[in-house]
Formats: structure tokens, sequence, C-alpha cells
């Protein structure tokens, strides 16, 4: 693109050309008009001052015009950077330029952020000197980053430390520019302190929440266990073990606690059933095998009605069904009974075998085993087998005592 400089000759030497080919042909005409002779140096000489005297007028027409503009475009950059200067200084977040670790621009949201009365007590202060000890090697990896060009844009919270020792947390996004060929580090800084302790308030209240019903959980198991001395502890290993399985199976934190919930209450419903039916060492009638193989609906039913974000209640109905068809209380098989079910169904079997009821002694953890590997695949579902024995074979889980 042509610059006005260019333009400016361009006229000038065809303004040049049209004159010179006019005042050559007047020049002619009028030498021949006049009775006397000057030398040709002289001619030359006037040629040269009217020629001058007619192109003059142009050029100053054209160099005022290219100044005028020069200088309405000045001024109209001028306002342009005053207005986005009004609007930084006066911005409710952080602005900064940092060239070689200090400050060299600051509007007045960054000192009042950093607890500075004026900008003018931020220019020149070294920005490490600012960052809190905890954050200091994190920024010091930064400016290493950005001394070998590594990083041009950053996004990163902070936390640096104002003027009367409180600590403030900031979100910064930067971008490194060059101003005069020197790095420029521009950085907007927002003050999240707010936000980020009403997170930990959040989280802190959750955890509280999260203990208090995981006390509740325990409350209600040792409630339904004190009704049978020989069960003790049953409830709660059930848990640890399916936690663990689920665990294995590759289950999130939240997911494994679920199961540790539902293993605790998967048989909450046997607090329906007559102690001395719970406890007798005799044969048991029919109907009584009736009032045992209610008890996952009569658990179902208790829970149901408690709003949880796993499937609890379906546990507490299910964990004695069988992947054949053979379990109770409904008949379920393979693919109608939830994986947290099948899971939990493992979990209650190994830990019933392993320890001792009121009607025989503890057979142990190898016999426990061995019967989850003769059923998988068949009455228990072949992959949480899998995950089962693994976990006690190769990974040396134990029961809890």
């Amino acid at each position: 693109m042509t610059t006005p400089i260019g333009i400016v000759l361009i006229i000038s030497v065809l303004v040049f050309s049209v004159e010179f080919l006019i005042l050559q042909s007047v020049s002619d005409i009028f030498r021949r008009s006049l009775a006397f002779h000057l030398a040709r140096s002289s001619w030359d000489l006037i040629d040269a001052l009217l020629l001058t005297f007619l192109v003059a007028p142009f050029l100053y027409i054209l160099v005022r015009t290219m100044r005028s503009r020069e200088a309405h475009a000045q001024k109209i950059l001028s306002e342009s950077e005053r207005r986005y200067r009004s609007v930084v200084d006066q911005t409710v977040v952080g602005v900064s330029m940092i060239q070689d670790a200090r400050f060299v621009y600051a509007n007045q949201a960054l000192a009042d952020l950093l607890g500075f009365t004026t900008t003018k007590e931020l220019l020149g202060v070294e920005i490490m000197a600012l960052v809190a000890d905890r954050d200091r090697d994190f920024m010091s990896k930064i400016g290493r980053q950005r001394a070998e060009g590594l990083a041009e844009q950053l996004h990163y919270n902070c936390a640096l430390m104002r003027t009367d020792g409180m600590v403030v947390e900031l979100e910064v996004n930067s971008v490194v520019t060059l101003q005069e060929d020197v790095p420029t580090t521009i950085a907007v800084l927002r003050d999240i302190t707010a936000s980020l302790r009403a997170e930990e308030a959040a989280a802190r209240h959750l955890v509280q929440q999260e203990a208090a019903f995981m006390s509740a959980v325990q409350i209600a198991t040792n409630l339904s266990e004190l009704r049978d001395p020989y069960t003790q502890g049953h409830a709660s290993r059930v848990g640890q073990i399916a936690a663990a399985i689920g665990a294995e199976l590759g289950f999130d934190e939240k997911r494994q606690q679920g199961l540790l919930v539902a293993g605790n209450l998967h048989d909450i419903g046997k607090i329906a059933i007559p102690l001395d039916v719970l406890c007798t060492l005799d044969k048991l009638t029919e109907q009584e095998w009736e009032l045992i193989r209610r008890h996952p609906q009569t658990g179902h039913d208790v829970l149901t009605g408690i709003s949880l974000p796993w499937p609890v209640a379906d546990v507490a109905l299910q964990h004695h069904e069988r992947m054949d068809g053979s379990g109770y209380p409904h008949g379920l098989s393979a693919e109608s009974i939830i994986l947290e079910a099948r899971i939990v169904m493992v979990a209650d079997v190994v830990e019933s075998m392993s320890h001792s009821r009121p009607y025989r002694p503890g057979m142990g953890i190898t016999r426990a085993l061995a019967e989850i590997e003769r059923g998988s695949g068949t009455v228990y579902d072949s992959i949480v087998a899998a995950a089962c024995l693994k976990m006690f074979r190769e990974h040396g889980y134990a029961i809890s005592a």
C-alpha cells in the first residue's frame, strides 16, 4: 500500500512534469518575443524560479493536507488511549503491566486489592515480594517459563500478600507482549477469596453431613445386630468387602461408598424376625423359613422411603437372589438383578461362611472362596466372582475382625 509520503512524491512528480512542459512552451514563446537575448544560464535560472513558483503552492497544499490528516489520526489515537486508560483505571478488577518481574503499571483496583493507597506505590515493586509463601515455588516456575519463552499466555490462581499481612486469593489471566521491544506481562487479576472461602465451607459442611449420615447408618446397623449377638459385625464387614470388590471393579469413591452403605443395611429387614427364630439351634420349620425369606422385602420396605443417591433399598431386596433364579424372595435372575446387589450377594456369602453362626462353626476364608469359585457364572456373577477371588488371593485382602 502506498504511504502518504509516496503519494506526495508521485503527485509532485506529475505536477512538476506537467508544469515543466507548460513552462517550456511559454518560455520559448516569451524568448522569441524579447528584443534582446539573455545567456542560457540566465534563462535556466529564470525557468527554475518560475517552476519553483508554480510547483510550491501545490506542494504546500499537499503537505498541509497530509499533516492535518496525521494530526487528526494522532488525536483520535490519543483520545482512544485516554478512554482505554480511563476504563482500565476505573475497572473493578486489577490490571497490571510487569517488566523484568516488576510493576510498571497498576490500576487503582489492584492497588486497593493489595492494600496500597495509590498506584504509584506499586510501581517498581517486585512481584515475588508480594507472593504468599505457599505459591513462591509455583510463581518462580512461571517466571522461568516466561523467561524461556514457553508461556506466553497463562490462566492460574495464586495468593498475594496485602500490605496489612492478609492473604488475598486471585485468579490471574496474563499474556506476554512487546512494549517498545521490551517483553511485558499484562495481567488481569480477580479477587476470588470470598468464593474460595465459600467453597471450602461448603466442602467442610458436606464432609460433616457425610460423617453424620455414616454415623446414622452405623447406628441403624448396630441396632439391628443387637438382636442377634451371633452376627454382630456381619453387616459392617459385608459393607467393607462389597466396597473393596467395587474398587477392584474400578468403581469411583462415591459408588464404593454406596456399596459400603448398602452392605451395612442389607440385613436391616431382620428386625422383623422374632429373636427366638434368629437364635434357634433347632431346624427351622417351614413357617420360620418363610419369616427368614421375608426379611429382604421388609428391608426394602424400610429403606425405600429414604432418599439416597444409591440403590440401597434394591440391594436389600435382591441380595439373596441368585443369577440362575434359585434365590429369594422373587426368584430374580441374571440382568434383572442390579450389579450392586450381585456384589453384596458375593460379599454376604464370603463373610457368612467365614464366621460362626448359632447352628454351625465358621468355615474359614478358603472354603468361602471355594464356594464363590464353584458358583461363578451360575449362582454368582462371573465378573464379580473373579474380582472377589483376585482381591483375596492376589492382593491379600483380609476381612476385618
